[in-house]
């Protein structure tokens, strides 16, 4: 579920907040710590997939009435909307437990260096919620950061071959990163 307001109301983030924009970010709170418990317990935006049809539809219906409300910047709604959402949640959550649905399982491939360099590659990336809250200072990465990373790291090996070609005694004795804090005296390269 994706949370398309700001993250904090406040004059330096936003300097135009109205007093019902910051009560209906604060009114939203409940319904956001929810999402968040329900991400971890079940996986993020899995739990409507796990109820019946009938369900899924009337959670669809609440989120688009929430989404509406906010939009409209009602906190009156917005407060009554996060009430039926909150009570939806509680709804899917019953009905998928009693339905024996499967909750967040992370399944990850572990690897290490062998000495202190170690991570995991989860599966799905769907589970991270409760890989974090299980593990909280553990390193991992998902299947498409790691796609990603790999698709980097290519274009990096074709343009180290075309050097290699070039100068075909050369090695590589070291691989540095920009150190932007040390370069411009900013830490935040931008």
């Amino acid at each position: 579920m994706k949370n398309f307001r700001p993250a904090k109301f406040d004059k330096w983030t936003r300097p135009d907040a109205s007093p019902d924009d910051t009560a209906i970010h604060y009114a939203l709170a409940p319904f956001d710590d929810a999402i968040r418990r329900t991400d971890i317990t079940w996986g993020v935006d899995r739990l409507p997939g796990l109820v019946s049809p009938e369900m899924a539809a009337k959670w669809g219906t609440a989120m688009a009435q929430l989404n509406a409300a906010i939009e409209a910047r009602d906190l009156a709604d917005v407060t009554a909307r996060v009430g039926v959402c909150l009570r939806g949640i509680a709804a899917m959550e019953a009905e998928a437990t009693a339905a024996g649905k499967p909750k967040s399982d992370p399944q990850a491939i572990s690897f290490s260096d062998g000495d202190q360099f170690s991570f995991v590659i989860l599966k799905d990336e769907r589970d991270w919620p409760a890989l974090k809250a299980a593990n909280p200072d553990l390193l991992f990465f998902t299947r498409g950061e790691v796609v990603n990373a790999m698709k980097a790291w290519h274009s990096g090996q074709v343009a180290l071959e075309h050097v290699r070609k070039s100068f075909p005694d050369a090695k590589i004795s070291a691989i540095t990163s920009r150190d932007w804090n040390e370069e411009v005296g900013d830490s935040l390269p931008y």
